[in-house]
């Protein structure tokens, strides 16, 4: 079984390959939407490929929500981030930014070390007494 499932959609495979060789690099087995229960609960996390493509894809959003209802959601969002209330408590990183160069290390590190968007700025912010800031990656 992978420790880490992507659910994406056709148009976004480019970027999930590129998340999917960084999983790879690190050490993490990798696999595609879950097929069913017993993948989903045997995975570590199922990362979610939020884009403009895939919120108009009802079977995406219907293996998303499989996701986030297991509680092994990871949200890599390529546009807004969906609201709060759809993920429940899962992780949403911006990537809206991100070209899908596995090298970039905002992206790397971000989604392998599981700070969600801002977090690692907001620590800095708050340490200099400045207001905390996100930062896209």
């Amino acid at each position: 079984m992978a420790d880490v499932l992507i659910v994406c959609v056709r148009e976004d495979e480019p970027q999930a390959k590129a998340l999917a060789d960084t999983f790879e690099r690190a050490g993490f087995s990798v696999g595609g939407a879950p097929a069913n229960d017993g993948a989903l609960r045997s995975s570590g996390a199922g990362v979610v490929v939020w884009s403009h493509a895939s919120i108009r894809s009802r079977p995406f959003l219907d293996a998303a929500q499989r996701v986030v209802s297991a509680n092994k959601a990871v949200v890599a969002c390529l546009i807004e981030p969906p609201p709060p209330s759809s993920i429940s408590d899962s992780p949403a990183f911006d990537l809206s930014g991100w070209t899908g160069d596995p090298r970039r290390s905002a992206a790397r590190s971000a989604l392998l070390r599981g700070r969600p968007h801002g977090e690692h700025r907001a620590r800095r912010s708050r340490r200099a007494g400045g207001p905390a800031r996100q930062r896209k990656v």
